[in-house]
This record gives C-alpha cells, sequence and structure tokens, in this order.
C-alpha cells in the first residue's frame, strides 16, 4: 500500500511540474518599468505634482535607446521613415488599493478624434497589454494559459470632439481566443494641448482577473505584471480613419509564442512599494507637580481589590474563630 501511495504521489508531483506556465515564459525583464503607489486625479489633466512620483517612460520614434537594443518594432509608415516632429510619447504609471492608472502625454503634429477604443488602431490610439499573475512569482500557476488584457484607449468620442473612449479585449495565450469587453468601473479623461493630447485612464484591479482560471490576488508591493505598448498615429484629421503606423515598444521576437499578437512581447511592471511614513513626534513628558503642592493620592483597582480582599479575608477568620 505504501508503495502505490508513493509511486501515486510521484506522478502527480511529476504532473504538476509538466503543467505549462504560458504565463511566464514569455516576460522578459530586460524591458521593465515600475508603478509609483498614489491616487491621481483622473480629468485628463496632469495637475501640480499629481503625477511626479512616477518614472517616465519615454517613447521619441528616433533616438529610441530600445529600438538600438532591438525592443523597438515599427510597422506602416513609420517602417522605413521617422521624424520626431510627427510623434513622441510619454508614459506614466501609479497604483493604489483600487486602480492602476494610467498617465499618456503625446506630441503630435496630426490629431485624429475620430475612432473609438473597439479599433484604436484605426485612428490615434494606444493598447496597453497586461499580464495579470497572483503574487509575481514564476512558479505560481494562477495563470497557466496565459490570459492577458489589452487595455484599448483613445483622445476622442469618435465624432471628432475630446473626450476618451475606453475597452478592454482579453484572451490566452493556450488557446489564442480573444474577446473585446467593456471596463466595468474603468475610467477615461482626456484633454487636446497645443502640440498634441493628454489621455489619463484607471483601469480597476477587478477588471484583470477577468478569464482568469483562479482568483487574481492583487494589488501588493513589488507585485509583477506582464506589460508592454502599442501606439497607434493617424494623421487624417477629417473624420477618415484607418490604419497608418503603429510601434510595438516591447519587441522581444525571441519570447513570443508561435503564431503571436503584434504586441511584440512581454515586458515586466512592478508595483513600487508605497512611501514609508513618518513616524509621529514622541508627546513631551508631562509637567510635574510643583514642590510645595502635594499630589493627590491614587490607587489603581488592582490594588484596590487587593486590599479589600485581605479585609474580607480576615473577617472570615475571625468570624470561623469565634464559631470554634
Amino acid at each position: 500500500m505504501k508503495k502505490i501511495l508513493c509511486v501515486t504521489l510521484a506522478a502527480l508531483v511529476m504532473a504538476a511540474l509538466a503543467i505549462p506556465v504560458l504565463g511566464y515564459e514569455y516576460w522578459n525583464e530586460a524591458v521593465s518599468v515600475t508603478a509609483a503607489y498614489g491616487t491621481p486625479n483622473i480629468d485628463g489633466k496632469v495637475g501640480a505634482g499629481e503625477w511626479d512620483a512616477a518614472v517616465a517612460i519615454e517613447i521619441p520614434l528616433t533616438g529610441d535607446p530600445l529600438e538600438d537594443e532591438g525592443y523597438a518594432l515599427y510597422q506602416g509608415e513609420w517602417a522605413n521613415a521617422r521624424e520626431n516632429g510627427d510623434f513622441s510619447d510619454t508614459f506614466k504609471l501609479m497604483w493604489d488599493e483600487n486602480y492602476l492608472y494610467i498617465l499618456e502625454v503625446r506630441k503630435d503634429n496630426a490629431v485624429n478624434l475620430y475612432g473609438n477604443a473597439t479599433m484604436p488602431w484605426e485612428t490615434d490610439g494606444t493598447l496597453v497589454f497586461l499580464m495579470p499573475v497572483d503574487d509575481g512569482s514564476v512558479d505560481n500557476a494562477v495563470n497557466p494559459d496565459g490570459v492577458h488584457h489589452h487595455i484599448f484607449f483613445v483622445p476622442g468620442n469618435g465624432s471628432g470632439e475630446v473626450g476618451g473612449d475606453l475597452m478592454d479585449r482579453y484572451g490566452d495565450i493556450a488557446s489564442g481566443t480573444q474577446m473585446t469587453i467593456d471596463v466595468e468601473g474603468g475610467k477615461v479623461a482626456a484633454s487636446t494641448t497645443n502640440d498634441g493630447y493628454i489621455v489619463e485612464v484607471a483601469v480597476p484591479w477587478s477588471q484583470l482577473g477577468e478569464g482568469l482560471t483562479a482568483d487574481f490576488k492583487g494589488p501588493h508591493e513589488n507585485m509583477k505584471l506582464g506589460f508592454s505598448l502599442v501606439l497607434h498615429d493617424s494623421d487624417y484629421t477629417d473624420g477618415t480613419t484607418g490604419f497608418v503606423k503603429q510601434i510595438c515598444w516591447g519587441y522581444i521576437p525571441e519570447n513570443l509564442p508561435v503564431n503571436g499578437y503584434d504586441y511584440g512581447g512581454w515586458g515586466v511592471l512592478t508595483l513600487s512599494p508605497k512611501p514609508a511614513t513618518e513616524t509621529p513626534a514622541e508627546e513631551a513628558p508631562a509637567a510635574e507637580a510643583p514642590a510645595d503642592t502635594a499630589a493627590p493620592v491614587t490607587a489603581d483597582f488592582g490594588t484596590v481589590m487587593a486590599i479589600a480582599a485581605s479585609f474580607a479575608a480576615a473577617g472570615a477568620l475571625s468570624i470561623l474563630r469565634k464559631k470554634r
């Protein structure tokens, strides 16, 4: 019986080790970013000091260090000719217990506010790719199929006016299936600037549990998520939409699954620890009573009860002696 049990346990262990952990094998620490802890106001404007704690991800069209290392893939018209006067981008990320926050500040010589977040590649739009795990460890199989979310957002309202639109396309690497859904409880706001536009987005953590085989347990300090970006630029301003050009920011072809998506590969997003809270100053000791003033005599409750118990015992002993 013991032999059968040992063989069974061994088989179970081997089977567990054989489970493909698709949620992690395409991650590459070479492309890493962080999200600072904090809660910005989602209004499409960068308030004073609001995003200062976050590290900026700078994405120019030329002179990009990621391009020099082979991480950036340019498609469409940018495949051959690129110019920073046409496009450049800055991203920042923050988090708190309720949301992951995204800031995009784009410089663009021709802003397209047509189209919507269902098909952001048809207009000026952005795709933020997120792959949730449980606690960030590569041996945790909470996401063995590689469930991932493509957060789509655009600055326009689809009719040529600024406003912002937000959607989520989630799928899994194991089956290659995907579907576009609403971001329940999500927030998006946009505004135009003299040389482009600003978009702020809040993605509720509950959204990232969609499609997982186990509950997504997040967020927490130092938690890691798979992360990448695809940026689309359309220079049409006459109500015309259509794919023109894009950047796949984290292009790592050797880490792509077979027949992989065009996002290019997974970098790593880490949630930074919360800022240390200041220890409150120690209270000053109470002032001593003046020497010529007698301090009131006090006793704690335990002392009073002990004295009362002693008197009671003495009285009981006296009564007992009298009876004898």
